[in-house]
């Protein structure tokens, strides 16, 4: 063990990773740079905060000797709705930090100064104490990157209160009524919002539909005075920013097909596709609501239920889907099924008597996701509208569909 890593462990620093002969890392869930100031001066060196090894920084030592710091864990202090809550609260006083105190990201700085530029529903010594190493080094990468964007003005960086709440809940009060969407991150997945003092004073209100939201806050996207953000956590430190749902960023595909049953026949599977440039959209029930999943290359962009759908088909296609609701006990329209059937079936097709045959003897979850299925193809396959079609639901489950909300996004991607 070297001299440096002995010197360490003396002074309780017991958890090391040994980079080089000159080179030690201090393991800590502790603020990284505060830690680092602390150690420069217990043992005579000199802070560096630029440098190629660490985001953080370093101490520089006499003969060459390096001390840097390392994030012990990788998952915070909690899971799931607890490191939600805290990581993107802890972002909005790291940006505040950024915009107000020249990126001074010390716990005196972030608690005393940056703090009373946000408004956040987590606790000030969680923001201070319990945010992991590399979770700072993202917050850092991302304060600064947005900085880079939106400096010049002067924003309060919300999350979970305040305005950020006022604009979720007028989002609430018109889909109550429009009925456009089963998700909050499917109209926006912004985590935290920037607003300047002309942003905060925009009149909701007055405001009578969704799409009229989208054009508040899109105006207030290109002054800068709102700004929806959503957040992934940066590994690289170098966060990329994107503009989404803003003017032409909305995805566009193009519909390549149908597919009634990937079985030896229709009645093999309840599930039907639609085929698109980059994937396919599975529909079935899923225990027990029908619903569509995109598979292959734009699987992350998940599922669009029933509700979604005939809402999508009804704006592009004119046409209105049977609700589950009205078949839930099996009074299913079967002279629509096999219409339906006959017409988007490939292949060798059965008379309506060896149809129904076969149909009675499925189970209702069956039926009632082969119906709702065939009904989606045949409109489908009957408009002259199906790259729109093919678009919209696309746009639905990836938060760009043409009411989703203008936001900018922040990660490695």
């Amino acid at each position: 063990m070297s001299k440096l890593a002995e010197s360490l462990k003396e002074r309780g620093y017991s958890d090391l990773r040994i980079i080089s002969s000159k080179r030690i890392a201090v393991l800590t869930d502790e603020n990284r740079r505060d830690l680092l100031q602390k150690i420069a001066k217990e043992f005579g060196g000199t802070y560096n905060p630029s440098n190629k090894l660490s985001s953080v920084g370093q101490v520089d030592l006499e003969q060459g000797n390096i001390i840097l710091t390392k994030s012990k864990t990788s998952g915070g202090s909690g899971a799931g709705a607890a490191i939600t809550k805290l990581g993107e609260s802890a972002q909005c006083v790291y940006a505040a930090a950024k915009f107000y105190n020249k990126g001074d990201y010390s716990s005196k700085s972030l608690l005393e100064s940056a703090r009373k530029h946000t408004e956040t529903d987590e606790q000030d010594t969680k923001i201070a104490n319990d945010l992991t190493g590399d979770w700072q080094e993202s917050s850092v990468a991302i304060a600064e990157r947005l900085f880079l964007e939106f400096s010049g003005k002067n924003y309060t960086f919300y999350r979970g209160k305040d305005f950020m709440t006022k604009v979720e809940n007028k989002f609430a009060s018109l889909n109550r009524i429009e009925r456009e969407f089963t998700n909050i991150n499917k109209w926006s997945p912004a985590d935290i919002y920037m607003a300047t003092q002309k942003g905060k004073n925009v009149k909701l209100d007055s405001i009578k539909s969704i799409l009229e939201l989208n054009t508040v806050l899109l105006n207030n996207l290109k002054s800068k005075d709102i700004i929806g953000v959503s957040l992934k956590k940066s590994e690289t430190g170098k966060p990329k920013l994107k503009y989404i749902n803003v003017d032409n960023t909305r995805p566009k595909f193009k519909y390549t097909g149908l597919i009634t049953n990937k079985g030896p026949n229709f009645f093999s599977a309840k599930d039907v596709y639609l085929k698109f440039d980059g994937g396919e959209i599975q529909f079935r029930t899923f225990a027990p609501t029908w619903q569509g999943e995109i598979k292959g290359k734009y699987a992350n962009q998940g599922k669009v239920s029933g509700g979604p759908l005939a809402n999508i088909i009804k704006r592009t296609a004119n046409k209105v889907l049977t609700p589950q609701r009205n078949i839930a006990k099996g009074n299913i329209d079967v002279n629509k099924f096999y219409t339906y059937y006959s017409e988007i079936i490939t292949g060798q097709k059965l008379n309506k008597q060896k149809f129904l045959s076969e149909l009675a003897i499925k189970p209702l979850d069956w039926q009632i996701s082969k119906f709702l299925g065939s009904e989606l193809l045949y409109h489908v396959k009957k408009s002259t509208n199906k790259d729109s079609i093919i678009s919209a639901i696309l746009g639905y489950a990836s938060s760009q569909s043409q009411l989703s909300a203008p936001y900018i996004k922040l990660s490695d991607e």
